[in-house]
């Protein structure tokens, strides 16, 4: 009997043979310690007996996190509790804000709150993707806790002043971020003004794919898997012109 460990991303093995004297035993309980090579994330621990396996298991190298970056928030926040009640918040906007704001960076996308360092009617936030293939994407970000249809115009007006602005250097995502559940007359509205909209749930999932390692390309994905009329999500990058509202 014996356990194998197989490392991501970097193709590594590991081996640990069993004592002899446990291979009959009825009930075993044994625990090993793995020396994480520095480049892995997360691993598959797989259990043979007699060159069959028995089992296997999914193991990530953090508690509660495969990410790195997931990881540095936890030790601030520990599982991420305060997070995931500020992004329920449905009283403190400033709070909200900063939790999105905080939500993205931790997914790898760096973003940057605005606050009250803006000029009047512009947007909460803005985050930067850059693609291995060169193109870019100004995620332009609205929050608010309730009605996000109220933000839906004014979004996409500015998404279109900033893409005249950038022209062809990037490509400009206009996004709104509620702490509500999305109506479905609200997801509708989205959808037909090319907008993403990002719900409770949505937030959720956002989370737990960045607890999962998600690439900031995956992110950048499922925002596009959001915007419903688009026909493809972004992985392979559609033209340019796709993107524009």
């Amino acid at each position: 009997m014996e356990v194998v460990y197989f490392f991501e991303p970097c193709p590594t093995e590991a081996t640990w043979p069993m004592p002899p004297q446990l291979s009959t035993a009825d009930v075993v309980e044994l625990q090993l310690s793995p020396s994480w090579p520095k480049e892995a994330t997360k691993g598959q621990a797989y259990l043979y007996y007699k060159g069959e396996e028995v089992d296997h298991l999914a193991i990530r190298r953090w508690l509660g996190s495969s990410s790195w970056r997931a990881a540095t928030d936890a030790y601030f926040d520990p599982n991420h509790d305060f997070l995931v009640s500020v992004l329920a918040e449905k009283s403190n906007s400033s709070a909200f804000e900063h939790a999105v704001v905080r939500l993205f960076s931790i997914a790898g996308i760096p973003t940057v709150w605005y606050g009250e360092a803006r000029l009047k009617g512009r947007p909460d936030f803005a985050s930067f993707f850059s693609a291995t293939n060169g193109e870019k994407v100004v995620v332009l970000g609205d929050c608010t806790l309730e009605k996000p249809a109220s933000k839906f115009t004014p979004i996409k007006e500015r998404a279109t002043e900033l893409q005249e602005v950038l022209g062809d250097a990037a490509i400009v995502l206009p996004v709104v971020v509620t702490a509500s559940n999305p109506a479905q007359s609200d997801l509708k509205h989205a959808q037909h003004d090319g907008i993403v909209l990002i719900g409770r749930e949505e937030l959720r999932k956002l989370l737990g794919m960045i607890r999962q390692d998600a690439t900031p390309q995956e992110v950048i994905d499922y925002f596009a898997s959001l915007r419903a009329q688009m026909l493809s999500a972004l992985a392979s990058f559609p033209p340019l012109s796709s993107w524009r509202t």
